[in-house]
């Protein structure tokens, strides 16, 4: 597989979106609720309560550097997108209320290969190969405890064939909170959670 058709695989399977529905009320001074939605690039875990679910990873590499370095079921080595957008105050209830609902879009196409195209302001050294996995870039095959690790993950783009490191999420989590249109829109996660 050449490096054009990783890349192009590996963006088209993590391309996600997210969706926030934040109620309207009068009085509040916080929204009520936030839905991550997405594929396996915002999940937390939540295939590990999924008996028939072959899409797992909840065994190291996965994991390495989340707290105590346990994989947790997320795709990644560490935390992902989701993680850093949860902010604990905006989860606290969810409202049946949809009047004067408020959401966002993220384009992490466009944001990926805006990275791609100019790693270097991001941190990014690698962003063609994986950092964990075997074969050609490191993508032939899933990572697993018994994968090739690279040992700078902050400097790596994709943390195994299809998913991004926790670095690369942290640069999509910050995005989506205060970035232009081009990246989220109609507006962006910071003023989704503006009182109104």
């Amino acid at each position: 597989m050449d490096i054009n058709r990783f890349l192009l695989s590996s963006l088209c399977l993590s391309v996600y979106f997210l969706l926030s529905v934040v109620p309207h009320q009068a009085n509040a001074k916080k929204p009520t609720a936030i839905f991550i939605l997405g594929d396996s690039t915002a999940d937390v875990g939540t295939n590990n309560f999924l008996p028939e679910s072959k899409a797992r990873a909840d065994f190291p590499y996965y994991g390495i550097d989340f707290p105590k370095g346990r994989p947790t079921g997320r795709f990644s080595n560490g935390l992902n997108a989701a993680d850093f957008l949860a902010l604990d105050n905006l989860l606290c209830s969810i409202s049946s209320e949809l009047d004067g609902m408020k959401y966002s879009l993220g384009n992490a196409y466009q944001m990926t290969i805006d990275v791609i195209q100019n790693p270097y302001p991001f941190n990014f050294t690698n962003v063609d190969s994986a950092c964990c996995g075997f074969g050609k870039l490191n993508a032939e095959l899933s990572c697993n405890a018994t994968a090739n690790l690279c040992p700078n993950r902050g400097n790596y783009l994709f943390w195994d064939q299809f998913h991004p490191t926790q670095a690369a999420a942290r640069l999509a989590a910050q995005t989506l909170f205060t970035g232009p249109t081009k990246y989220v829109s109609p507006i962006n996660f910071s003023q989704l959670v503006q009182d109104n």
